[in-house]
């Protein structure tokens, strides 16, 4: 990969984002997939699965310079390596948010077995 490419499964869309930076999506991406309540639970649990193999495969592809690589961020340019580490931060964060949320509604339905039901 070179500075200008993503993850090889990613694309860049025609479409900007309100700040003007490309969208990103997979090249087999349904136009409506936020939008469309019909797709199951295992959909896209299997489609998370997927986006996550993608890109676990996509750092270990990474070169050694291609982290050192200046990228535009937020704020200016940062190497490729400090991005992700922000950006896999960010992951964890939320997985810790969700675990805390799991165990919340764990012990209150111990109390309420209707809670959020």
């Amino acid at each position: 990969m070179d500075s200008h490419t993503s993850l090889s499964t990613v694309e860049r869309g025609n479409t900007k984002s309100p700040e003007g930076k490309p969208r990103l999506k997979p090249k087999d991406w349904p136009e409506n997939y936020v939008d469309n309540i019909s797709y199951s639970l295992k959909r896209l649990k299997n489609d998370l699965q997927k986006g996550e193999n993608t890109v676990v495969k996509g750092l270990a592809e990474l070169s050694l310079a291609e982290l050192e690589t200046e990228i535009p961020l937020w704020g200016g340019t940062r190497k490729r390596e400090y991005g992700l580490l922000l950006y896999i931060s960010e992951i964890f964060h939320h997985i810790g948010q969700i675990a805390y949320l799991r165990g919340a509604i764990k012990r209150r339905r111990q109390a309420n077995e209707h809670f959020l039901m």
